[in-house]
């Protein structure tokens, strides 16, 4: 045999090996394992599977309340509505009383939790995954083609709310005594960890997956629950990921605010009483005058002081009107004297407006002054929330108009 047919020879030999090579990819290639095609019709539509045990029935959905619920919109008072569409309102005069201590029940302390996941596919111009149970929606990412899976899951976190009712009790006084806080407040926020895969239909972890639950469940496909699946798939796609769950309120419970009050102050009096028994008013050669003290007093104003504001009233004839004695809120200008209560009236005396003050003033020039020299006093007074930056003022009254006599030379 010459040296043309041994490499004729080593020339087959090295086509039949290839041959048998490309045969064999091909052959492995046609008999692969696939998922079921019945596997996948059961992921196109919704398909969801809420896992533990919490009473979610009696609170409210946060997709029900016009607004953005955050951690923010704790004490927050509520309209609720029979339509099922809740206001979130401003927050009430009353606000600043709210306690600054929150309570957070992390998942590891509440005795019921749940986890929902979901396990669908991408309809063509979805914008967002709903997971129906609990009334809650994540949106897709802008990326999600359809087609793709949808692996999402949502479950509770924590749940945050105030220490005590104890705590609440300056909040609840003050929306009695205002009558502006509303029927009823947000008590407890729900919050979530919430996460939302969409996976290509070729990864190969979820083949792996689809295949690992097709082989264990024999049953027909088209009847068997998904809920195993769902978070083994979900739990697949986390590790991968390793992602930052991020958070969101799911639900809020309310509670009542106690009903609003008449107004407190309805028989206060105000009385004006000068230090000098006749005031006369200022010669218009001299260059000094001596000053005028005056006490002024509102009357019956005890049982609510924590939350009385009023604004007095005088004539802008008095010159240098100013406080004998500086007192913390009180504000002195040309012919008025104003108080608002500050945010702790409820357990500083110093941040309630005094009933009692006592002013200087100097009478006006004798050639300047008008009138008779009958100078008015009167209080405009109502109920105020401490430390509200609106002075916003409920039951508004006005007092007796009281006269000091300035008398002309």
């Amino acid at each position: 045999m010459n040296m043309l047919d041994h490499l004729i020879i080593k020339q087959t030999r090295l086509l039949q090996i290839i041959f048998l090579m490309l045969t064999t990819l091909v052959l492995t290639a046609c008999g692969a394992k696939q998922p079921s095609p019945n596997l996948y019709n059961r992921m196109v539509s919704h398909n969801e599977f809420m896992t533990g045990k919490m009473k979610l029935d009696q609170l409210i959905p946060s997709s029900k309340i016009k607004g953005e619920i955050t951690q923010g919109s704790l004490g927050r008072s509520i309209t609720v509505n029979d339509e099922g569409q809740h206001n979130l309102d401003a927050p009430p005069p009353c606000a600043k009383l709210l306690p600054d201590r929150v309570r957070d029940n992390y998942r590891d302390r509440l005795t019921e939790v749940f986890d929902d996941y979901v396990l669908s596919t991408v309809k063509p111009s979805q914008s967002q995954v709903n997971f129906k149970k609990i009334d809650y929606s994540l949106d897709l990412p802008s990326s999600a083609s359809a087609g793709s899976i949808i692996s999402a899951k949502v479950g509770i976190a924590r749940i945050l709310g105030y220490v005590s009712e104890r705590e609440l009790k300056n909040f609840d006084r003050c929306c009695q005594l205002t009558g502006s806080c509303g029927k009823h407040m947000i008590n407890n926020l729900y919050e979530l960890d919430q996460d939302i895969q969409v996976i290509n239909k070729a990864q190969p972890s979820l083949q792996k997956d689809l295949m690992a639950f097709e082989a264990k469940n024999k049953a027909d496909l088209k009847t068997v629950s998904l809920k195993g699946l769902a978070q083994k798939v979900y739990n697949t796609q986390a590790k991968l990921k390793k992602q930052r769950l991020t958070q969101g309120v799911s639900h809020v419970d309310i509670r009542k605010i106690p009903k609003g009050l008449p107004s407190p102050f309805g028989k206060a009096k105000l009385i004006v009483e000068p230090m000098v028994s006749k005031i006369k008013c200022k010669p218009k050669k001299s260059k000094s005058a001596n000053v005028v003290e005056f006490q002024i007093k509102l009357e019956n104003v005890e049982g609510a002081q924590e939350t009385l504001g009023y604004e007095i009233q005088t004539s802008k004839q008095w010159v240098d009107l100013s406080l004998a004695e500086r007192k913390r809120g009180v504000k002195v200008g040309t012919g008025v004297i104003a108080c608002y209560p500050g945010p702790d009236a409820f357990t500083s005396p110093d941040d309630r407006c005094p009933q009692t003050l006592v002013l200087n003033a100097f009478p006006p020039p004798c050639d300047s002054m008008k009138g008779e020299g009958n100078f008015s006093w009167q209080a405009k007074f109502g109920v105020y929330g401490p430390g509200d930056d609106e002075n916003r003022v409920h039951h508004l009254s006005k007092s007796n108009v009281t006269i000091t006599k300035v008398h002309k030379r």
